[in-house]
């Protein structure tokens, strides 16, 4: 079992790696629950219970503000204290959750359940929480390191797609829900408990699985341990420098851009006169691209600078837009799928690029610290799009703004150059 390996040799697996599989789990499962799926719950939702659009994605809004002021809390928690515990409390509420919306009749209970339950169940079990414990386990390989965790949220919505659309034709919008819940308590809650820990200075590792020869002060790779960390901002320095307000800009305008088409591409496609399955259809190549960007992207990072991908990643999912508007037939569809769901690395790309930027020592504090802000234009985007179409009977509009958001989101990261402490570099 890995909870015994305690020092690196030859013969066995770092055990920052079982991190990984544990987070590539939560990030699987919190994907099936909603963050790919909440799009194909949307139509059936709203036509059952007699609810509007924005009604029903006003609960994932509200889901938002709830985690705008719980991340600030729990960034501080992983830093000190590491995942297990935070991971174990958010399946648990998550799971609950989730299994009472298959009973649910009313608004007030949706807000409840969704909003508030599926903010601390998929919120703590999701990027703040995953790709911080990663970054402190990895330097030297934390971009593949991050990359397999990210793999966890495509892959999810690729595999749970089909299955959650399966299941509400079947048998409808409340079993799905119900699996979901007992998923997260089944598998995210064990593996939480068994596997996942603070440090890898904890269990007297070092970073990467590197091993010190005692005698040199060197590691494994011919570095002395303390030339190989990497510089450490606390938060009170990091918000002294514009680079950090930039980045939060240019991931906040991102995330208002991409929530949009996240919540609503589903309701879109059969808007626009294709068939149920031809939109699940589009949510799981959707996921599937997603989950292989994560990874192609996440192993470039480790040879390429971090800002020069994000931009790039901003600039091409402009593009993969612009197919989406004009899709009027399959073919239309694909273009949008293969060009903007290869973009979609930027789950594991904003990751890397705080830790990267800022050092492992604080990322959670400071994560914790910038997320609200990512948060409140995440939170935004949807309840954008759904009101823009109660009004106007289309999503034109609002995904036309996503295109020229992801511009701004590119010139934003342009100018945020990597900062630099008095006497050192990052």
């Amino acid at each position: 079992m890995p909870l015994f390996f305690r020092r690196r040799t030859p013969n066995k697996i770092f055990y920052g790696w079982w991190i990984v599989a544990a987070l590539f789990l939560a990030e699987f499962t919190a994907a099936g629950a909603g963050t790919f799926t909440f799009g194909l719950y949307l139509k059936p939702m709203s036509e059952d219970l007699g609810w509007s659009r924005a009604q029903v994605v006003a609960a994932l809004t509200f889901r938002s503000v709830i985690t705008f002021f719980v991340a600030p809390i729990i960034g501080p928690l992983l830093d000190k204290y590491g995942p297990r515990v935070i991971v174990m409390v958010g399946a648990s509420i998550g799971g609950i959750a989730l299994i009472s919306l298959s009973v649910m009749d009313s608004l007030w209970h949706w807000f409840l359940a969704y909003g508030i339950g599926g903010a601390l169940g998929l919120g703590l079990t999701g990027a703040l929480v995953t790709q911080t414990t990663v970054s402190k386990w990895f330097v030297r390989q934390r971009g593949r390191a991050i990359a397999i965790t990210s793999f966890g949220i495509g892959f999810g919505g690729m595999v749970m797609s089909p299955i959650t659309q399966i299941i509400i034709s079947n048998f409808g919008w409340r079993e799905a829900w119900l699996i979901f819940g007992l998923m997260m308590l089944i598998v995210t809650l064990p593996t939480a408990f068994f596997i996942l820990r603070r440090s890898p200075e904890d269990m007297g590792l070092l970073p990467d699985g590197d091993v010190e020869d005692d005698t040199t002060g060197s590691n494994t790779n011919g570095l002395t341990s303390k030339a190989r960390q990497e510089i450490s901002w606390t938060v009170v320095e990091a918000i002294r420098t514009p680079t950090l307000w930039l980045m939060v800009a240019a991931f906040s305008v991102n995330g208002l851009a991409l929530s949009q088409i996240l919540t609503h591409q589903a309701a879109y496609v059969t808007d626009k006169g294709f068939s149920d399955s031809v939109a699940a259809g589009v949510v799981t190549i959707f996921a599937g691209m997603s989950a292989l960007a994560n990874l192609i992207w996440g192993l470039l990072s480790d040879k390429f600078p971090i800002r020069s991908l994000v931009i790039l990643s901003f600039i091409i999912s402009s593009v993969g837009v612009a197919f989406l508007l004009m899709a009027d037939n399959i073919y239309m569809l694909f273009l949008y799928l293969l060009i903007y769901g290869a973009t979609r690395g930027v789950a594991s790309l904003t990751g890397l690029a705080y830790a990267n930027y800022w050092g492992r020592a604080f990322i959670g504090s400071i994560r914790g610290f910038v997320t609200p802000l990512n948060v409140a234009a995440s939170a935004a985007g949807p309840l954008l799009a759904a009101l823009i179409f109660d009004l106007r009977g289309s999503y034109i509009v609002a995904f036309s703004a996503s295109l020229g958001l992801f511009l701004v989101a590119a010139a934003l990261m342009v100018l945020a150059v990597p900062p630099k402490k008095p006497d050192s570099a990052i």
